[in-house]
């Protein structure tokens, strides 16, 4: 026998130096990975444990929680047939989020509340994990997904009451999940850290897993060992190197360019936090994720959240709390938006996440979700509204400027600029220098929809959902450019921005990336104004764009007491007979008044509260407006579906939303269902031109007829183009210039005298000027002892009476 045992530990060491010989890189460096000893590690420490034990009203509200769950499944922990129906009905879902929350509802409830129900339940709903067949799921690779979370959490949370050979057969079970995502999907080995789900769940959901086994798995066979260390080599390189750093530049200063609903998804902060705790490793928190609090600041353009209080039947009829922007199924404070801000509060101790937690939490009093648990450590009554903040805030890499006039979410006019400096397909929308307006109700909207006019990869999303003709930005038409394929023929040709390379590294999105664009070149904001301005050209074919700039300014209570929005474009061409079309899409049909036309609405609950939005146009000086839409018509319509036929990209909304299909948008019940739109005006220049210039000023009043447009007077010279913006009640006027190009800047500029301020825009920064009235015109001259110029190129100037 000792002879035996001897061969065997022989051959046990043999085989080992053997893998190790041929051990990658990647294995090495895993070993050397610093994991902590002990369970749980993944979530808390601890100093936390006693944290969260020392809130027992929490811990009781969250026990009665997952014992309510519990029950509507079975009362008996041993009923093993009504845990599996559960694993195997998560198993055919999209979404692997379901796995999860329960997995943590379990554990959690199991180790801090010491629950011996939740311990056997876990235990079982584990087995049951294990003993799911991937190839029976009827989504797989959601299952994968989710199972790899679910296993490592509950290794983790219920490690004392699991036997050895349960323990065993989890870390073979990680190593199977996992093994099926590295090779079966390649969602380690293609390095995608941009988007896709490598990014958002993968990664992260693997590392739960394989940091959960990591102290044990010396007990398992050298093949195993080296298998373990492999996935965790790539999955810990993944997330080190590749996720982090991407999130760490897209979210600088806060924000994601898929929005606000997918964008959450792919900013989770699940994989930094089981670092921190899990890890010795240096920390991955390096101060963005502090500032991605203020993304979800800035961005409510309602408070639905909170006037709906409780009120599901009042939710749904009201308008989403953030933007539409990329692909969205709404865009409701839910759970994954306050883990974000929570996060930030609790590493950050960020005064502004714990108020907008504490005022924008739509729960019931009796909800606790596991993050609130784990992380929410304040009380209702702290944290710091946002009204000292600056009232607009530019996410430069991730592409946004958001602007609006008041901290007040119920009067509230924000104003969404969006401008990549990147491209990249996932869900993110062919949408440069875009721009959306709500006033209580969406104005100026992104129009389609994801989900309910087809799913990813429809014909309407690939047609119309994603492409730049759903937005409110600018298309060039080519009658002979080609957008390519998709697996329902060719693409539509709807004039807009073109199909680029998919980037997987932040190398690629970065300036010089074979990704890049320019995006957001100027941000500034002042009391009386914001001001930004983005650079599309890149992100158009150069076979017929040669530039596009767009110029944004918001001013604030320039139309009674709400903002007007100038937005001024200088668009080239490559050929003159590629026609140019400034769009602006509505949920109602415009009404068309001359050069000027409005759209207007309610918040879907008080047709009393309307908002209305005028625009007029300035330039082109010869202009065509045309309306396009119509119920069934030309509601998502493109021109050219790329043979050159028309085409309405309805066939999915009508096929899955046969009620709503069939009545006007406007009528619709749900807020989401509205907002697919149904309108868009259309201005184009009605001579062929090389060079053309849009100059479009938008007033938002109230949704009465008494309230009307500001009254405006075309104003310029050789060098600027600008409009003289007078208010109706006379509280305000101001002269807005944009430079044209680079031709001079001195000289006077016919008409502006009689506005109380000048906003000189494209000035070179730095540089003194003297702006000063000259009668009932404006000179401008540069001057040693004028104004300078600020970092922006603007200049403010406030004239003398």
């Amino acid at each position: 026998m000792r002879i035996l045992f001897l061969l065997s530990v022989f051959f046990g060491l043999f085989c080992g130096a053997v893998l190790a010989a041929g051990e990658s890189p990647l294995a090495a460096a895993a070993k050397k990975l610093k994991v902590k000893k002990g369970h749980p590690i993944l979530f808390v420490d601890a100093d936390l444990v006693g944290r969260i034990r020392a809130k027992k009203d929490d811990c009781r509200r969250f026990g009665e929680r997952v014992k309510k769950y519990r029950e509507r499944k079975t009362n008996d922990p041993n009923d093993t047939e009504a845990i599996r129906k559960e694993v195997a009905r998560f198993s055919n879902w999209t979404h692997p989020g379901t796995y999860l929350t329960t997995s943590m509802w379990y554990g959690l409830d199991a180790y801090i509340n010491k629950n011996p129900l939740s311990v056997a339940y876990g235990r079982q709903y584990l087995i049951a994990v294990l003993d799911q067949d991937i190839a029976t799921a009827k989504k797989p690779e959601c299952h994968v997904l989710g199972s790899v979370f679910a296993v490592g959490a509950l290794y983790d949370w219920l490690y004392p009451h699991l036997d050895e050979d349960l323990k065993h057969q989890a870390r073979l079970g990680v190593l199977r999940i996992a093994g099926a995502l590295d090779t079966k999907w390649r969602f380690f080995r293609d390095r995608g850290y941009i988007g896709g789900h490598p990014t958002c769940w993968a990664n992260p959901y693997a590392l739960v897993g394989l940091l959960a086994i990591r102290q044990d798995i010396e007990r398992e066979a050298p093949d195993v060992q080296a298998r373990y260390f492999e996935l965790l080599g790539k999955v810990a390189r993944n997330i080190r190197d590749g996720i982090a750093p991407a999130h760490a530049w897209i979210c600088k200063d806060g924000g994601h360019h898929m929005g606000w609903d997918y964008g959450t998804c792919y900013t989770t902060m699940l994989p930094y936090m089981v670092w921190d705790f899990a890890t010795d490793e240096p920390s991955l928190f390096t101060g963005w994720q502090n500032q991605h609090a203020y993304w979800y600041i800035y961005g409510p353009r309602n408070q639905a959240a909170v006037t709906a209080r409780g009120d599901r039947n009042i939710q749904r009829k009201m308008y989403g709390q953030y933007p539409n922007f990329g692909d969205c199924y709404g865009t409701s404070y839910n759970d994954p938006k306050k883990f974000n801000i929570l996060t930030a509060a609790f590493k950050y101790d960020n005064p502004h996440a714990k108020w907008l937690f504490n005022h924008f939490n739509a729960q019931s009093e009796g909800y606790i979700a596991y993050e609130d648990l784990l992380y929410k450590h304040f009380g209702p009554k702290e944290g710091e509204p946002p009204d000292k903040l600056p009232i607009a805030r530019c996410f430069r890499n991730a592409g946004f400027t958001v602007m609006r006039d008041r901290w007040d979410f119920d009067r509230n006019t924000l104003v969404v600029f969006k401008s990549t400096p990147f491209y990249s397909m996932n869900h993110h929308h062919k949408d440069q220098n875009s721009f959306t307006v709500y006033y209580r109700c969406p104005l100026a909207i992104d129009s389609g929809g994801y989900a309910l006019c087809g799913k990813y990869g429809s014909r309407h999303w690939y047609n119309y959902y994603t492409r730049s003709v759903a937005h409110n930005t600018v298309l060039v038409y080519d009658p002979a450019e080609d957008f390519g394929k998709c697996r329902w023929g060719k693409l539509s040709n709807d004039g807009g921005q073109a199909f680029g390379k998919s980037p997987g590294r932040v190398e690629d999105i970065q300036p010089g990336g074979k990704c890049a664009l320019d995006g957001i070149q100027r941000f500034e904001n002042r009391p009386e104004y914001a001001y930004t301005m983005g650079d599309a050209t890149k992100a158009y074919s150069p076979h017929k764009m040669a530039l596009f700039q767009r110029h944004v300014v918001y001013l604030r209570h320039h139309s009674y007491d709400h903002p007007v929005i100038v937005v001024y474009d200088r668009v080239t061409s490559k050929k003159a007979e590629f026609k140019k079309t400034y769009l602006l899409h509505s949920i109602g049909k415009p009404v068309v008044k001359g050069r000027t036309f409005f759209v207007e609405g309610d918040d879907g609950l008080d047709p009393a509260h309307r908002g209305r939005l005028y625009d007029e146009v300035i330039l082109p000086e010869q202009a065509d407006i045309r309306l396009v839409g119509g119920l069934g018509k030309q509601e998502f319509y493109v021109a050219d579906d790329g043979t050159g036929k028309p085409h309405n990209y309805r066939e999915e909304f009508a096929r899955d939303y046969p009620k709503d299909a069939a009545i006007p948008a406007i009528q619709r019940e749900h807020g989401q269902l509205r907002e697919l739109g149904e309108w868009r005006a259309e201005v184009s220049p009605s001579e062929k031109r090389l060079d053309d210039r849009f100059l479009n000023v938008l007033s938002v009043t109230d949704g009465d007829d008494k309230f009307l447009p500001v009254r405006t007077r075309r104003v310029g010279s050789a060098s600027f183009d600008g409009a003289a913006i007078y208010d109706n009640d006379g509280q305000d006027s101001t002269l807005v210039l944009f430079r044209r190009g680079d031709g001079p800047i001195e000289g006077e500029i016919d008409g502006g005298g009689d506005c109380r301020a000048v906003l000189l825009i494209g000035l070179e920064p730095g540089r003194n000027y003297a702006v000063a009235r000259a009668g009932d015109n404006v000179r401008i001259e540069a001057a040693a002892e004028g104004i300078r110029a600020s970092a922006q190129g603007t200049l403010y100037v406030v004239l003398d009476s």
